[in-house]
């Protein structure tokens, strides 16, 4: 009996066949990156067909690139317009904390201002007032202003420009009593 020498076999794909699975695999990632994840995940897809590129066949590879380059840039956007949106309402939520900080300290002065109004069944005058609500500060670090007229008065943060007398001040008016009420005891 005649022993066979087994050759080894080669086998040979055909051109433009075969697999490039780093290529596969970043198009299956960049795509589901760009159309389940808003882009979270094509950069990573992205890196892998980067490595796939230098595989053949090419066809998936570029594919995910292309697929990639698109989700990361609108993730980028989609990142740069986020913050810019944050910020901008964290720079009107400032904005709007601090006028609600300024109308509790006028509140809080004119709380000052009834209670001495009570004990004496007067409005305090310029000089007494400034004393019962001199700490008290708007929001800006500007001393709040007292404002009497007859029977009413005015407590008045200077606001932002820290100057009075200017459209942004922000004012509580507190009207005297009202008829046949009597404020003292």
């Amino acid at each position: 009996m005649a022993q066979q020498a087994q050759q080894p076999q080669v086998v040979v794909e055909p051109k433009g066949r075969g697999s490039n699975t780093w290529g596969l695999v970043g198009f299956i990632v960049s795509l589901i990156g760009l159309l389940l994840t808003c882009g979270v995940l094509c950069p990573i897809g992205l890196i892998l067909s980067v490595v796939g590129l230098g595989r053949r066949p090419r066809g998936l590879a570029t594919a995910g690139l292309i697929i990639g380059i698109v989700g990361s840039v609108l993730l980028v956007v989609a990142v740069i317009v986020g913050f810019g949106t944050v910020a901008a309402h964290l720079g009107v939520g400032g904005a709007v904390a601090r006028h609600a900080r300024t109308q509790v300290a006028l509140g809080m002065a004119g709380a000052r201002i009834e209670e001495y109004r009570q004990k004496n069944d007067a409005l305090p005058d310029e000089t007494e007032a400034g004393e019962l609500i001199g700490e008290r500060k708007d929001a800006w670090g500007t001393p709040l202003r007292y404002e009497r007229t007859d029977d009413d008065y005015d407590v008045v943060s200077a606001g932002r420009d820290r100057k009075f007398d200017t459209p942004d001040d922000i004012s509580l008016r507190h009207p005297g009593p009202m008829p046949g009420r009597r404020w003292g005891r």
